[in-house]
């Protein structure tokens, strides 16, 4: 996903990127050169393609029907139990959900096994929305029962027990969802080496990949302990800034890093 050049494909076999073409339910809304603000691969292997100010596109040969006027910045998107695609926006909150949202300004989005869509927001916390009801948790609200560490959600994933993590400019949380109890991973605790976490994805062997303001940290979940990379494994090739945006798991087990 880029901020001007729309979607490339990386060829990995030959190492050469590929601008992508993609469709619109819309005929003339897709401009040339746009941004792309977030990616989802649903469990028929549809890509959905969340764009700045052009709406939802998609890439794949098979398309169920929706309609939507709404043109915004599509900034999440997330598939839940029953294969329904929600989408979030950069202003509009979610499209087709009219309840309570701790800001409409939507920066991630997940799905825990429990049931509860997650919803991060830009600077006003997070919204958990579960058998119809929202319960919005709040750093500035919350101070007595000290929920979340901030307000700004960068990022949400979950781990295969259904747990949930979240990225935020103070730290890293982890919910348990059986317990309903937060946990934080900072700085000041020695677990992180910084606390602007920008990017998770749950990785092979249950690791945590966690992009941040200062490299790339990889948390062993099992036994709780972090390592930190700005480079290849044995530093002989650093990255061209610390600062990670992406981080993702291939197939092949290689890491790719924005």
């Amino acid at each position: 996903a880029t901020n001007q050049h729309g979607l490339i494909r990386m060829n990995v076999n030959q190492q050469i990127p590929e601008d992508i073409p993609l469709v619109s339910m819309r005929p003339g809304r897709l401009r040339k050169n746009m941004g792309i603000m977030s990616l989802y691969v649903d469990n028929s292997n549809m890509l959905w393609v969340g764009t700045a100010k052009s709406g939802v596109a998609y890439l794949g040969d098979n398309i169920y029907m929706f309609e939507t006027d709404r043109i915004d910045d599509v900034t999440a998107i997330v598939e839940d139990s029953l294969g329904n695609v929600w989408y979030g926006t950069g202003n509009s909150g979610i499209e087709g959900y009219d309840g309570p949202l701790a800001s409409h300004k939507v920066t991630a989005m997940t799905y825990t096994k429990d049931g509860s869509l997650w919803v991060g927001s830009q600077q006003n916390g997070l919204t958990r929305i579960k058998n119809g009801q929202a319960t919005i948790y709040s750093a500035t609200d919350d101070r007595q029962t000290r929920t979340i560490l901030d307000n700004h959600i960068n990022a949400l994933t979950t781990d295969r027990l259904g747990n949930l993590w979240i990225a935020t400019d103070a730290g890293l949380q982890l919910f348990n969802t059986r317990m309903e109890q937060f946990s934080n991973y900072t700085k000041e605790s020695g677990k992180l080496k910084t606390n602007r976490i920008t990017s998770l994805y749950y990785a092979k062997n249950n690791q945590l990949l966690i992009g941040s303001a200062e490299g790339l940290q990889i948390l062993d979940i099992s036994q709780g302990e972090a390592k930190s990379l700005t480079g290849n494994a044995n530093s002989a090739q650093k990255f061209t800034t610390n600062y990670v945006t992406q981080v993702f798991q291939d197939s092949r087990n290689l890491i790719w890093i924005g």
